[in-house]
């Protein structure tokens, strides 16, 4: 059983960033007060996020906004389901996104 560890202070956009310029094929997986969510990443390029029940830019825009929380990331392992059609990076970052290779891969687990 993992504690309840006090939540720290994060910075999702700039971390979000990092791993888009690294060319990342993660999760990222995010708690906060029992509330979980991932953005994945394939190729880093934001393809999929997940929030209760949201999806998409509807989800990512509420983790990004997230200031306290605990983070890990994992690896992708198969396809996810792209939800994020709109070129994200370049709406957050004003620059082009990733490689759109389409590559194969989905979530581990962030549990």
């Amino acid at each position: 059983m993992r504690p309840n560890p006090t939540p720290h202070p994060v910075d999702l956009l700039e971390l979000a960033d990092a791993l888009c310029r690294r060319k990342s094929h993660s999760v990222l997986c995010l708690e906060n007060q029992g509330r979980r969510g991932e953005i994945h990443f394939v190729a880093g390029e934001i393809v999929h996020a997940s929030f209760e029940g949201q999806h998409a830019e509807a989800a990512l825009v509420e983790l990004l906004s997230w200031k306290t929380g605990d983070l890990h990331l994992t690896p992708l392992v198969e396809r996810p389901r792209r939800t994020i059609e709109t070129d994200v990076v370049s709406m957050l970052f004003g620059r082009n996104g990733g490689s759109g290779d389409g590559a194969s891969h989905q979530s581990g687990d962030c549990g």
